[in-house]
């Protein structure tokens, strides 16, 4: 069921009736609202004007029946390249997940990580289009009008490649702290923010030991954490090897011999689980760089 309301008549309000009665999320297409704002219903999901949107997108149709037609291409072709189709595959993508929400069932579950890989590459290949032309402005409503866990990562880094030190600094604040990884992604990036804005940027102890940890740490964002320590330090942290068991390692006890010129050292020697190497590099960037082996 929808309905207007009576004090607003520009409001469309969805059914909330509990708990599984909502109204089917469906989009509206609205006459240029310059010259009559009370053609384009408020509370839609993708324009951010209430706390709490009712079950619906907008958009500006200016007249033109064509932008009435639009669909989802069915799995294996081409996907999206415009916004109105990948706001079908968003809509279709919250009703699974309404449905999952209810009970978990098997195929449901494949078919919404379906529908969530095909939106990621039609992002990807938007992002790449409108990085191309550079549309920043059509790329950030882009990211924010879907703030999932990726989308919110991009808008930092598109903040960090514009230089936008202020929305940086606001997207980090606000970024969700619900795993250690996102923990991790502020970190990161709040130190990645710092050396891009500080030409005279100088890695603090404190600020070594973070990434040290986080690029050991073997999640998801180990590998950023990896990269930014190899460029400030010259510290090159290899990535761990699974532990297959013993039957599957060939073990020695024999000395390792290496030919240590140009003030090169490493330890252990004999080594057993972890290998250090270190080395004065003649680029005079860095004191001492060192190689980090674990297995």
């Amino acid at each position: 069921m929808n309905y207007i309301t009576s004090g607003n008549p520009e409001q469309i309000k969805t059914s909330t009736v509990l708990p599984n009665n909502n109204t089917t999320t469906f989009h509206y297409y609205h006459p240029d609202p310059s010259s009559n704002p009370l053609v384009k219903p408020r509370c839609a999901l993708n324009d951010g004007t209430c706390t709490n949107p009712s079950n619906f997108f907008v958009y500006n149709s200016d007249g033109d029946p064509v932008n009435c037609a639009f669909q989802i291409p069915p799995p294996g072709e081409e996907p999206c390249t415009d916004i109105i189709c990948l706001d079908s595959l968003r809509m279709a993508i919250a009703g699974v997940e309404g449905q999952l929400a209810q009970g978990y069932d098997p195929a449901l579950e494949a078919h919404w990580q379906q529908l969530v890989s095909r939106r990621e590459r039609s992002v990807n290949g938007l992002v790449q289009d409108y990085m191309a032309n550079e549309d920043w402005t059509a790329l950030q409503v882009l990211l924010q009008a879907d703030a999932n866990p990726l989308n919110q990562r991009r808008l930092v880094s598109l903040a960090l490649y514009l230089e936008d030190w202020a929305s940086v600094d606001s997207l980090l604040g606000q970024f969700p702290n619900t795993n250690v990884e996102d923990q991790q992604f502020v970190q990161i990036q709040q130190i990645n923010r710092d050396v891009l804005n500080d030409t005279a940027f100088v890695l603090t102890t404190a600020q070594e030991t973070t990434l040290t940890d986080i690029a050991t740490s073997g999640t998801t964002e180990s590998g950023m954490a990896q990269t930014l320590l190899s460029r400030l330090t010259g510290t090159v942290i290899m990535p761990q090897i699974p532990d297959i068991g013993v039957s599957g390692l060939r073990e020695s006890k024999e000395q390792i011999s290496i030919k240590v010129t140009n003030k090169l050292s490493v330890s252990p020697n004999p080594a057993n689980g972890e290998l250090t190497i270190q080395w004065a590099p003649n680029t005079g960037l860095h004191k001492t760089s060192r190689l980090s082996c674990k297995w």
